[in-house]
């Protein structure tokens, strides 16, 4: 592939990317994540840091779905263009063409959802390449940097512990690399981001770690778990690229010594994904980050099959792009038939702005708004650029709301909470005093809601309480909290 068709691949690519970036809705765990950089801290609830100061930076290029997800797009270009450069000693339009594939690839071209999985990429390949250079020069430097990486990549998602582990073997257990004075310099460099997580957990009565280790532990043994992650490795490589890959016949010299050596940087996540999806859901998303070197190890794939996979995946791509075009033009109401149950997603993704005017309507210009969801409050906090408090009991994703919104500052104040089923007074835990019950239609979904007067001391008796010592200080976590946020808040 000569310069010129890569250029014109990329700028083809990038167009499509960049208006699906702008016409694609924002999803209700990407609103959640983004929310964080509407309310920066130093630790999520079920997350480190990294992905809502990502967030916070967008927030700078405006209040709008290409901002948000300018990181993604960026991230996923640096990637293909760090692949292109990395190979191409073995030749430069093999890894031309090998960077078009990756930037083909479902993970990679419709990577424009902003997650935790946005900086994990790019710190995850970066820090992949440090180590590389590190051990070729035998130099502490590039140890540090890869450790302070790698340091990033911990700060953005828990599953950078995966690629933690390939670097434990590369540097500690594999002969042709071992070295003290390594290990220590990348595990100097890791320390910082385990400074912030303890430091967070500590103040957060640990609900950080407790969650995230819930979710890689798992509960019990999932029958289809492993087949489910299997079959998510053809559709996130494809299957014509693993033909690829078990081809590879073309030996190249210079890349012998990572031939032994990139496979660490896949595999070793890999299995722990796979270990992983044994006893909890996994998402493809989870994958995004280690694919780039199963990309890379293509270089000694025959040529032939590659181009192949290049009309393959073009042909993939376009696949995608039409069900997505098709899902973009349906009309929301057609959903109020076909599909009940995701009504009112689709309402609150398409048009929260309606949503919120309907409700401010019905509950009047002094009423702050409210769902007894976290998706819900963050798709429509991020998409009215107005505080919507998430209300009572819930999941653990949501408890940010907790940190986000002081609910003593409401107290003796208009409530509005919207919902999309009928609901009584007892949904309400005695907290809103005075209810007036309605109702209001947007895109053929009707929603019904409550506005009254907000009161503290009974939100804190019915429902702070309660998950004061169901999540923030529960009687089996034997772990120092008394630093917590909640605890000093409101007891």
């Amino acid at each position: 592939m000569t310069a010129r068709i890569y250029f014109r691949f990329l700028l083809a690519l990038y167009g499509i990317k960049i208006l699906l970036a702008c016409l694609f809705p924002i999803l209700s765990d990407e609103a959640l994540h983004l929310l964080w950089g509407f309310v920066p801290s130093y630790g999520y609830s079920d997350h480190p840091a990294m992905t809502g100061w990502f967030a916070w930076v967008s927030t700078f290029f405006g209040h709008n779905p290409l901002a948000y997800r300018l990181s993604c797009l960026v991230s996923t270009l640096l990637v293909t263009e760090g692949i292109r450069r990395f190979l191409s000693p073995y030749g430069t339009e093999r890894a031309r063409l090998l960077a078009v594939l990756y930037a083909l690839t479902p993970l990679s071209f419709f990577g424009i959802i902003f997650t935790p999985e946005t900086p994990l990429l790019i710190f995850t390949f970066f820090a992949a390449l440090a180590i590389l250079r590190s051990s070729k020069l035998d130099s502490v430097p590039w140890a540090i940097v890869a450790g302070l990486l790698q340091s990033a990549a911990i700060l953005s998602k828990y599953n950078a512990l995966w690629f933690g582990a390939a670097a434990f073997y590369f540097f500690v257990l594999r002969p042709q690399s071992r070295s003290l004075k390594l290990t220590l310099a990348y595990g100097l460099g890791c320390l910082p981001s385990f400074a912030v997580i303890g430091l967070y957990n500590f103040e957060h009565c640990w609900i950080n770690w407790s969650r995230a280790s819930a979710r890689m532990a798992g509960s019990e043994i999932l029958p289809l778990g492993l087949a489910v992650g299997l079959a998510y490795q053809l559709y996130a490589g494809t299957p014509w690229a693993w033909l690829a890959f078990f081809n590879r016949n073309e030996r190249k010299a210079p890349f012998s010594e990572l031939r032994r050596t990139l496979p660490l940087f896949f595999f070793i996540p890999l299995l722990c994904l796979l270990y992983v999806s044994l006893q909890n859901k996994v998402g493809v998303h989870w994958m995004q980050s280690f694919y780039p070197f199963f990309f890379m190890l293509l270089v000694e794939a025959p040529e032939k099959q590659l181009r192949l996979n290049l009309k393959l995946s073009i042909g993939f791509v376009a696949l995608h792009l039409l069900v997505i075009g098709v899902v973009l033009a349906t009309p929301i109401s057609w959903f109020a038939s076909k599909s009940p149950r995701y009504h009112h997603d689709v309402v609150m993704a398409f048009d929260p702005q309606s949503v919120c005017d309907a409700l401010q309507t019905f509950a009047g210009p002094d009423a702050t708004l409210a769902t007894f969801d976290y998706s819900q409050s963050s798709t429509l906090w991020v998409g009215c650029l107005k505080p919507v408090l998430r209300y009572g009991y819930g999941a653990l994703d949501g408890r940010d709301f907790d940190r986000m919104a002081d609910y003593r500052a409401y107290d003796a104040k208009p409530l509005a909470l919207i919902w999309q089923n009928p609901f009584s007074e007892e949904k309400l835990a005695g907290a809103i005093l005075n209810p007036r019950f309605g109702s209001f239609e947007v895109h053929g979904k009707t929603f019904y809601a409550v506005v009254g007067t907000f009161s503290f001391a009974a939100y804190k008796a019915n429902v702070l309480e309660s998950q004061l010592h169901r999540i923030y200080d529960p009687k089996d976590r034997d772990l120092p909290n008394e630093a917590c946020y909640f605890k000093r808040r409101y007891f």
